[in-house]
């Protein structure tokens, strides 16, 4: 792979808070500059063609930039980091009223307007994944659900796929 590339990354996250970033880029020396972010490792994934790194967020608010470098190229994911009390705060993005909360004061509508759920193809299960699902305990288990600022759409497990 030739192009550097950040596939996703958290718009918003809570101060304090560890994520994973993908950087898509050839298997060559790679740069992560991520000041304020504290970094907890990286690993390469040949499968992904991507390098994650786990960064945890800086403990002040504010909107920072993380750029990947590689071979004179530049990728960039811009990264706001909000206190709790800054994220209860109502906003609206993207048409959206944020936190996504019933307020009580309201009434209730829906700002579901269609089918969301595609229909894919079914394949029949793995038995290798379906067995390694079941042989795990209930600790690991638990540790394999993301943290809220996580998408839930990209990267749920990409190894042994979703339970």
């Amino acid at each position: 792979m030739s192009t550097l590339d950040i596939p996703w990354a958290p718009r918003v996250i809570l101060a304090g808070r560890t994520f994973r970033l993908p950087v898509r880029a050839a298997q060559a020396p790679l740069a992560v500059q991520a000041p304020g972010f504290e970094l907890l490792g990286q690993r390469w994934s040949s499968r992904d063609g991507a390098y994650y790194y786990y960064l945890r967020a800086p403990q002040t608010s504010g909107d920072y930039t993380l750029r990947a470098l590689q071979q004179g190229q530049v990728a960039e994911a811009a990264i706001q980091v909000r206190s709790l009390d800054q994220l209860r705060q109502p906003c609206t993005f993207n048409g959206a009223a944020w936190p996504r909360r019933w307020l009580l004061e309201l009434g209730w509508a829906s700002t579901k307007h269609r089918q969301t759920l595609q229909d894919f193809p079914r394949h029949p299960a793995d038995p290798q994944i379906v067995n390694w699902w079941l042989a795990q305990d209930d600790y690991t288990l638990w540790r394999q659900l993301p943290p809220p600022e996580l998408p839930r759409a990209h990267f749920v497990n990409v190894h042994q796929g979703c339970p």
